[in-house]
């Protein structure tokens, strides 16, 4: 069978946000947008000793201040809908719906070259049509999603979806357990949260400060069609827009996740024994701090400071939380940065990320929360074995670091009780 001989269909409509109204859908809660918001970051090393001059002036590193827009998150649920490719969900009429990840648009699974998937000989044989969707918003662009034979059914289920990254597990797929906790589970709404396969079974600990019970949880192997009589849908609480222009944050949710999950686990508690927590990527894939040790021993020997390698994919999340809150610098990069949620107050992130650009969703702890933030100046090293620029090695500045750390540990870290 080739790739060729599949059904390709092209919706007369094209897709729409999940917001709409979806014929026989009810509506469990809806909270509009309450408009455009601005947010400034804490960065402990600028805003000391600066003149509005220079506090006035954007550079990338020490942002003045970005734009954000609430989102209009909606739970609902939708009758006799499809999930196929993964993360797509069709409506009982075949409407694509957005607008319910972080990326507005789901991102297909297969990888297209001159607008046609690159199937294997193996792909060829699960599929038996193909959804082509077109967005003009989008650079003219064609996204085609294929549809597997193989199927599963279910009778009513909460849709979480999947990701083997640690940062959108906690920015974009935890909100959405918030929701389900408030206006499902503890409304009696007792309903199965579908899991992909993806998620690593000590990430579904988070469901334990928020009261739902493990056996809520149902995994499944996404990719084949899954169709389901009772859909529960919810979206974002930090997402992008479809142009890519607009960050949508609700900072409400944000901050009762921050509660919820440092009460529980009772961080206040936890006394700081560690100056510097280091989150290392050397087991890791791509982006790989090339000069951290060399780094972390002069930290070492000429500040003084004790300091720590974090390895977060050996450790259960009560276990990362509680080193987090143990200590008082925390270095990460990455997935991890999200993790920053938790912080307290009386700590500072230190973002470690590719010198071009700003990550929104790795910083917005310091934006929301007011902790002290500083990235250090780093430029791209030789390597790169990721999929984009963004996976390029690393080397951080060290003598400005080790300044950093000294300024840290003389007029902040004293004051840490």
């Amino acid at each position: 069978m080739s790739a060729d001989s599949l059904k390709r269909v092209s919706p007369s409509l094209p897709p729409f946000a999940y917001q709409a109204k979806i014929a026989g859908e009810k509506v469990i809660k809806s909270s509009p947008s309450t408009g455009i918001n601005n947010l400034y970051n804490c960065n402990f090393f600028y805003l000391r000793g600066s003149t509005k001059e220079e506090r006035d002036k954007p550079d990338g590193k020490r942002h003045k201040g970005i734009d954000v827009e609430e989102p209009w998150v909606v739970l609902k649920s939708i009758p006799n809908a499809r999930i196929v490719n993964k993360q797509l969900i069709l409506t009982e009429n075949n409407k694509p719906v957005y607008g319910l990840q972080y990326h507005y648009l789901t991102q297909s699974s297969f990888v297209i070259k001159n607008k046609k998937i690159v199937f294997t000989e193996e792909d060829k044989k699960k599929f038996e049509e193909e959804y082509e969707f077109d967005f003009l918003i989008r650079l003219n662009s064609n996204l085609v999603y294929p549809v597997a034979k193989d199927s599963e059914s279910f009778e009513e289920v909460f849709f979480l979806g999947e990701t083997d990254n640690f940062g959108h597990w906690l920015f974009e797929f935890l909100p959405k357990l918030l929701w389900y906790k408030k206006y499902l589970f503890d409304a009696n709404i007792n309903v199965p949260i579908l899991v992909g396969e993806a998620v690593p079974d000590r990430w579904l600990e988070v469901g334990n400060p928020l009261g739902i019970p493990a056996e809520n949880f149902q995994r499944v192997k996404l990719g084949k069609t899954l169709k389901i009589k009772k859909l529960y849908i919810c979206g974002p609480s930090i997402s992008k827009s479809l142009d890519r222009r607009t960050h949508f944050i609700r900072a409400d949710d944000i901050s009762e996740l921050r509660v919820i999950f440092r009460k529980y686990y009772k961080l206040d508690l936890i006394p700081k024994t560690v100056d510097i927590l280091f989150e290392t990527r050397e087991r890791s894939r791509w982006r790989k701090i090339v000069n951290e040790d060399n780094l972390i021993s002069r930290v070492k020997k000429e500040v003084g400071l004790n300091t720590e390698k974090f390895f977060p994919e050996e450790m259960t999340f009560k276990e990362q939380i509680e080193k987090l809150q143990s200590s008082k610098v925390f270095v990460g990069t990455g997935a991890s940065l999200p993790f920053s949620f938790f912080m307290c107050k009386d700590s500072v992130l230190v973002e470690v990320r590719n010198p071009t650009g700003s990550g929104f969703a790795t910083h917005i702890t310091s934006d929301i929360f007011r902790i002290p933030y500083y990235r250090p100046t780093t430029q791209m090293g030789e390597q790169n074995t990721g999929p984009t620029h963004m996976d390029t090695d690393l080397l951080i500045d060290e003598n400005e670091f080790v300044k950093s750390m000294n300024i840290l540990n003389k007029v902040f870290l004293p004051f840490i009780v």
